[in-house]
């Protein structure tokens, strides 16, 4: 059997029997490596999508087969391959440098003082440059995703060898060696302490104080200028030691961390929590919705979390930070992938019918792949939801009540806010208690109307906290051990808000003999008191937390503060002890602020050039850890980028979070997040896709202003889009110069599809315009362009025209065809415009012939697809056709629900210029 060497440190490379095996592409090698570092088997249909996602699964296996056949003519032996299985050969004879270089690491745990020198030392030779460097998979993210965590784990691996080989040799006094690990260990990371202290000890012990007392300097110099922090307190020490000459009485001290506050009891609460309880125990087969309403600081979060300790549910939580009311979905994406982040989660997700996984996966791709029909098809929104509620109802399913819980709601973007409404009108279907915590609401607040809608059918309750009384007060001071008389004290300066009570408890503990309640701002200073306790380390990870600005994960903490590993361990346990951030009760290593006004303060207490420098610092981080989902995180990493002075990229990625967010139906969002981004980088190809928004949005003015500067010089498809907008206003004048003007533009050099989309919407503009002959005439040419060009949108318009035209002339049979022919092409088309035009219209057409059963049926797709869209004048539109419907129906109730919403729709869109629009209510037909 042939021996293979396959080398993954430095540029890969194959080996047989000491000869180079080339590969016709990098595929090959990046499986091979893939296999040799995973060590267990692998589903074909898993490892064709990582490596080839850009194509169908077809294409996919269809190139890993071939993959397969180009490894297997180098060995027939070393792959252990079946028709659904692969995995490498454990038999095989193939040395795999990096496996060598951790089974070394691994037997050193056991072995005596030389041993480990030996298998650390051979380690560390064979890590002869990072894993696969130079080398990428630039249409395989999954790949290049796996690749940099295993950079980072094995760089990880070596500089814990290299500091274990750097302190063994220097107490055997090879101080050389030891020298030459100390610096090949700081060379990993300039920025890490240990590793400037090891050589600092390094050169004292070998007598070379000067260069000893060279390197604290160096350390000062690289930690104020990457971090603008001075060195710790052990470093200083330890070089005041060196400097007189008593290095070797220095000895590296854990801190004494202070011990865990003690959990105060929730005190005022009672009744509060007692009907949760109730609530809770009352859901049979139908859900329930509470809202718990209070001012910062009330103990929201508290009660719930006291709640849910007690209920013995299974919890799904969503959390909203502030700054974050433009990530779209963020605190349901978070909720989600901390839900499922146990076996026992992602077990459960198996057993979901495969097509609900499909459309949950076009916000968590991890789970499963996303539907190939695009968002825009029909009730794509709806089955989207829907799919989100199949999944959080598999994941609550207990034979107690789920619990779903929104904390601060009032920060949730305007996605997330749909998607509970949506969650919270089907709580009939549903067994959850759906929970949110939210300041006080204005009343026009969308939260505010769903709770309203749903009280009237018994099926949500509004939970109001206030503040706690003096004998509330009193209570916690006895639970704290202070004596009673000062509770009366304590509940003036606290106005008896919880988290003041509290915080001047802590205080007034901790010193007693010097405390004076009249210290102005005193709540300002009880907080710094609190903070200033902490070690030095310990407040730089508590100012590297605030700059994330949510709930923060080690490695993320631990990358933006430019600690180590283990110094960001220590601070973050003296952190968790002080009780100034806590660990979340939700699977994988996740933490918080105690409170958010800890993270205001610290955020505060931090210089204007640290901020920026610790926002670059997470953003880095954010980057390398999102490549495969960029568009879910790009709006968090594109807020960091603008606050560390970054607008070129920040601008990047807020176009990015746009994209994102476009894809998603989150129209609001997508605006802000474009519009954010023209302001920081100037791009003048913002400026359409901005309009388009604004056009679905009803913001007409608007709409016109971001068109117009879209192009200095005419261009017929910004000209055609300003047509319609002045079409949609009624400015019937307007409207056919810009079509006149992007027929121009084309200037001979287009394709007949082109002129048919243009003399389609003319020939709308002139029938609203009440000239039917010119319509016609219009309509006609359109589609025979359309027909020549054999272009399914514009046979779309044109037909769509023609019914419009033949149905006002009373050939409704005619008209039908017409729109019949028009909805069968627009249903190829990822645009869902020409669909819900030619469903309105067929909508319209039977309710003309009688048929109030079908038209009604057309009405409400074309309307559910058009709330999908966003497109709100359209969808004031077809609200109110549906109300007529609905009436004639003798549906009274529901006609006039339809109603209400499109006066709403329609007196928002018809004001925005401040102006009156007749027009625009006008629309019934387009």
């Amino acid at each position: 059997m042939a021996r293979l060497d396959l080398h993954l440190f430095g540029a890969p490379r194959l080996e047989r029997d000491h000869t180079p095996v080339h590969f016709e592409t990098r595929k090959a090698l990046a499986l091979l490596a893939y296999l040799a570092l995973t060590r267990t088997p692998h589903r074909r249909d898993t490892l064709a999508t990582w490596f080839w996602q850009e194509s169908d699964q077809t294409h996919a296996r269809g190139a890993l087969r071939r993959t397969l056949a180009a490894l297997n003519a180098v060995d027939a032996d070393w792959l252990d391959t079946d028709r659904e299985v692969i995995a490498l050969n454990p038999r095989a004879s193939l040395y795999v440098d990096v496996c060598a270089f951790r089974d070394l690491l691994a037997s050193c745990a056991p072995a005596n003082d030389g041993t480990r020198l030996d298998s650390l030392t051979r380690a560390v030779e064979i890590y002869r440059d990072d894993f696969l460097a130079g080398f990428s998979l630039r249409d395989s993210p999954a790949f290049d995703e796996w690749q940099f965590f295993q950079t980072e784990q094995l760089r990880r691996e070596l500089a814990n060898a290299l500091k274990q080989l750097a302190q063994l040799q220097r107490a055997r006094g090879e101080y050389a060696t030891a020298l030459a690990h100390a610096q090949r260990w700081l060379a990993l990371d300039p920025l890490h302490e240990p590793a400037h202290r090891e050589l600092m000890r390094v050169f004292a012990k070998a007598g070379e104080r000067e260069s000893a007392l060279r390197q604290y300097n160096e350390c000062v110099r690289v930690l104020d200028a990457e971090l603008g922090v001075p060195p710790l307190e052990e470093t200083t020490r330890l070089y005041e030691a060196i400097k007189s000459s008593h290095a070797a009485q220095i000895k590296e001290s854990a801190p004494l961390l202070p011990s865990p506050p003690t959990p105060l009891p929730i005190v005022g609460r009672t009744n509060e929590l007692d009907t949760l309880h109730a609530i809770h125990a009352s859901i049979q087969t139908a859900g329930h919705l509470v809202l718990i309403e209070g001012e910062p600081g009330i103990g929201k979060t508290r009660l719930v979390e006291t709640f849910l300790a007690d209920a013995n549910a299974p919890v799904v939580i969503a959390r909203c930070y502030e700054g974050e009311t433009g990530l779209t979905f963020a605190p349901i994406l978070s909720a989600l992938r901390a839900a499922l982040s146990n076996r026992d989660a992602m077990q459960r997700v198996t057993r979901l019918p495969a097509h609900w996984v499909s459309e949950a996966a076009r916000l968590l791709p991890e789970i499963g792949t996303p539907p190939t029909t695009p968002i825009e098809s029909p009730g794509a929104q709806s089955r989207f939801f829907e799919g989100i509620a199949r999944l959080l109802d598999t994941l609550l399913h207990s034979t107690r009540p789920g619990v779903l819980l929104m904390d601060d709601a009032h920060w949730a973007d305007n996605a997330s806010l749909d998607l509970f409404a949506f969650l919270a009108r089907r709580l009939r279907e549903h067994r959850w208690l759906i929970l949110l915590t939210v300041r006080e609401l204005p009343t026009q607040h969308p939260l505010k109307h769903l709770v309203a809608e749903l009280a009237r059918a018994g099926r949500t309750t509004e939970l109001p906290l206030t503040r706690l009384d003096a004998s509330a007060v009193c209570e916690l001071t006895r639970a704290f051990g202070l004596p009673e008389n000062v509770s009366a004290d304590l509940f003036t300066e606290s106005e008896g808000l919880p988290f003041f009570v509290v915080e001047y408890l802590h205080a007034f503990a901790a010193s007693p003999d010097k405390f004076d309640w009249r210290l102005p701002d005193s709540v300002r200073r009880l907080v710094r008191s609190r903070l200033d306790a902490a070690s030095e380390t310990a407040q730089q990870l508590l100012g590297a937390a605030a700059v994330i600005g949510r709930s923060f994960d080690f490695d993320t903490l631990r990358d933006a503060s430019g600690r180590s590993e283990d110094e960001t361990l220590a601070a973050l346990e003296e952190l968790l002890a002080r009780g100034l951030v806590k660990e979340m009760e939700t699977p994988g290593a996740q933490y918080d602020f105690s409170h958010d006004k800890l993270r205001a303060f610290a955020y505060d207490q931090l210089t204007h050039a640290r901020r920026r420098l610790l926002h670059r610092r997470v953003a880095d981080a954010q980057i390398a850890r999102h490549r495969q989902d960029a568009g879910a995180w790009a709006a968090h990493i594109a807020n960091h980028l603008q606050l560390a002075g970054q607008n070129e990229s920040a601008g990047a990625y807020f176009r990015i979070a746009g994209d994102h967010a476009r894809t998603l139906f989150a129209n609001r969002e997508a605006l802000a997040h474009y519009t954010t981004a023209l302001a920081l980088t100037g791009d003048a190809t913002l400026h359409e896709p901005i309009g388009d928004l604004r056009t679905l949005l009803g913001e007409f003015s608007a709409a016109l202003a971001s068109y117009a500067a879209a192009s200095a010089a005419p261009h017929a498809r910004v000209e055609s889009k300003i047509g319609n907008v002045y079409a949609r206003r009624g400015e019937w004048e307007s409207a056919v110069c810009h079509f006149q003007n992007a027929l121009t533009a084309l200037n001979g050099n287009s394709t007949p599809d082109e002129h048919a989309r243009i003399y389609a919407d003319w020939s709308w503009t002139a029938f609203r315009a009440g000239d039917k002959a010119e319509a016609m005439d219009l309509a006609e040419r359109a589609l025979a362009l359309a027909q020549k060009a054999n272009d399914e949108y514009a046979l779309a318009l044109a037909h769509n025209l023609l019914g419009i035209l033949a149905k006002n002339a009373g050939e409704l049979d005619h008209a039908r065809e017409h729109f019949e022919t028009s909805l069968a092409l627009a249903e190829t088309l990822s645009d869902p415009s020409a669909r819900i035009a030619a469903l309105n219209n067929l909508a319209r057409a039977h309710a003309a012939s009688g048929n109030l059963a079908r038209a009604i049926a057309f009405a409400e797709r074309a309307l559910a697809q058009c709330v999908a869209q966003g497109d709100r004048h359209r969808q004031a539109a077809l609200r109110n056709n549906l109300a007529d419907l609905l009436h004639a129906a003798g549906k009274s109730a529901e006609a006039m629900l339809q109603l209400k919403q499109a006066t709403v729709l329609f007196a928002e869109i018809g004001a925005e210029s401040g102006e009156t629009q007749t027009e625009i209510w006008k629309l019934v037909e387009w």
